[in-house]
């Protein structure tokens, strides 16, 4: 079972009683102390589980949220292999209920995670909808700590060329731009097929929709922190937002490197998207869920993209990005309040689809937009990002059978 941080519960039940907290970062996981010997379930059934929701936590703190309102979900533990070996076991409210599991952190733990257990024997996601709930950055430009955000697009942001230095000519000083470009505000001429993900705009509206009944927890010293930034959306109080997400390996942080970033998702998604939190794992999970989808082992129409905001992707007037990034001087207090108001919105969310499910959710939320990978890899006629010279049709038969 994965061990929980009494300093994170002690945490958050000082989110309750509006105390200062303390400043709370990311850990590194717990090494395994050793490979599972057994494979399969805990109530030895061989049938595989079908649940109707399937969590991702991408580590412990996140996993840790849940089972306090759903002490159920330890009821039935599923050890799979191929997952992170120090978070092995899949757990679940039922055989067919909801289950959670920790994909880890970063883009590569993500999908092989996520490709693990959708070709696992032991689970069948055909009709699962699998809802990452996890923390993330935020862009002060769209939204505030605390908030909850709910993306259509994902994009991979560090698929780009970075320069030490650039030249003088250029007006923006980060040195990122798009791979086969020669500068700045083009669009990329080498698409490696994972740069842009979009999901179903009308499963991530009923998901918001249904989250905002949640009532969102807020403290003092998170409200004092927001009032340092002088974007409007930054200091407002933490609300459900419907806003796009960037994934990226390195965790940056500063304006110099935010503003080509948006320029980047911008490009990437048409003018359409507008990327308001910043994560190491969702484009990963979701090339994942998508090839898998392409074999008939999921469905990739049935991923909601949910993020808390725990912190900005860069400092206010007056602080350093090193000072920023660090906490040295916010005080933070946005830490624990985006962990609780994820399992606050989340939970309305997963309610939604375990109680509906026979009237809606088991056949599924009919999508509106288009809904796939910048490859048009399933051949729709609505496709909304990418350029047609770069859909799969179009590289047909470029590499030889074996």
């Amino acid at each position: 079972m994965v061990a929980y941080s009494v300093s994170l519960l002690v945490g958050l039940l000082a989110i309750l009683a509006d105390a200062t907290p303390q400043v709370y970062r990311r850990q590194a996981a717990p090494m395994p102390r050793s490979v599972p010997k057994e494979y399969g379930r805990s109530d030895k059934c061989k049938d595989p589980v079908t649940p109707k929701v399937l969590i991702l936590a991408t580590y412990f703190d996140e996993a840790n949220i849940w089972p306090a309102g759903m002490p159920e979900i330890y009821n039935l533990n599923i050890t799979v292999r191929g997952l992170m070996p120090n978070y092995p076991v899949v757990h679940c409210t039922a055989a067919n209920g909801v289950c959670m599991m920790v994909t880890g952190q970063d883009v590569i733990n993500a999908a092989t995670t996520m490709l693990a257990i959708a070709h696992s024997e032991l689970f069948d996601l055909r009709k699962s909808y699998v809802m990452v709930a996890g923390i993330s950055g935020g862009n002060p430009e769209y939204t505030s700590t605390g908030s909850v955000t709910l993306a259509r697009y994902a994009v991979q942001g560090d698929i780009q060329y970075q320069l030490a230095s650039v030249p003088p000519n250029w007006a923006s000083t980060s040195g990122y731009f798009a791979l086969g470009s020669t500068g700045p505000n083009q669009y990329p001429t080498f698409i490696y097929g994972t740069e842009v993900y979009e999901v179903s705009e009308a499963l991530r509206h009923r998901a918001a929709t249904v989250a905002r009944k949640a009532k969102l927890n807020d403290t003092a010293v998170a409200r004092a922190y927001r009032q340092r930034y002088t974007q409007a959306a930054a200091r407002k109080p933490p609300g459900v937002q419907e806003c796009d997400t960037l994934t990226t390996n390195l965790y940056w942080h500063g304006a110099g490197i935010a503003e080509p970033m948006g320029r980047y998702y911008k490009a990437m998604t048409n003018g359409t998207g507008v990327y308001c939190s910043t994560e190491s794992e969702d484009s990963g999970w979701l090339a994942a869920l998508f090839r898998a989808t392409v074999v008939g082992r999921a469905d990739y129409t049935r991923a909601i993209i949910m993020r808390s905001i725990s912190n900005y992707d860069r400092a206010p007037p007056g602080d350093s990005d090193y000072d920023s990034i660090f906490g040295l001087k916010q005080g933070e207090g946005s830490y624990l309040i985006g962990l609780q108001n994820l399992y606050l919105a989340g939970k309305e969310v997963v309610d939604d689809i375990v109680k509906n499910w026979h009237s809606t959710f088991e056949r599924g939320i009919p999508t509106r937009n288009y809904v796939g990978d910048i490859y048009n890899t399933f051949d729709r006629d609505n496709i909304d990002i990418g350029l047609p010279s770069f859909y799969a049709k179009n590289f047909a038969n470029t590499f030889p059978a074996h």
